[in-house]
């Protein structure tokens, strides 16, 4: 096999409730509301700012991502990532829907999560095996639990 490819979502799509808005936004506007009365205006300012930017990413849908790879190269749409530079990967079949996780060298994001939707985790650890990706177990981290807890 040459390459392996297949569509997937940036991330899995959350259906937000008109409550859940009202709840994010009125937590930035309190905690906002105390960091002017705390006279600390510019802190206020940048809740204010990144309330509105976590409900408007929130109420978004997930845009579509191919990921393909081949026996040099991750490509995640056309960004690409060298094989050469995955440290480990993961495959978690833990969820309902199964994740590969990288631990890329020298990367901005040195983890990346991908979910795996119309390939199979067998075929994609088949495919990195072959390529001398070394598979060892990555686990999610304490961030990602906590903001899958908190529904973001």
């Amino acid at each position: 096999m040459e390459e392996l490819s297949w569509i997937t979502h940036e991330h899995p799509h959350k259906e937000r409730t008109s409550d859940w808005v009202w709840y994010a936004g009125l937590i930035s506007v309190i905690a906002s509301a105390l960091s002017f009365y705390y006279k600390n205006i510019f802190f206020g300012i940048f809740i204010l700012v990144a309330g509105f930017v976590v409900i408007v990413i929130a109420i978004k849908k997930p845009r579509e991502m191919k990921v393909m790879i081949t026996k040099d190269v991750l490509f995640l749409n056309e960004a690409g990532i060298p094989l050469k530079a995955i440290e480990r990967f993961w495959l978690d079949e833990t969820g309902e829907l199964d994740k590969l996780l990288l631990r890329v060298r020298g990367s901005f994001a040195p983890r990346i999560e991908i979910t795996l939707e119309g390939v199979s985790a067998e075929d994609v650890r088949e495919f990195l095996t072959s390529c001398d990706c070394k598979e060892e177990e990555i686990r999610p981290s304490i961030s990602a639990k906590v903001f899958d807890r908190l529904g973001f």
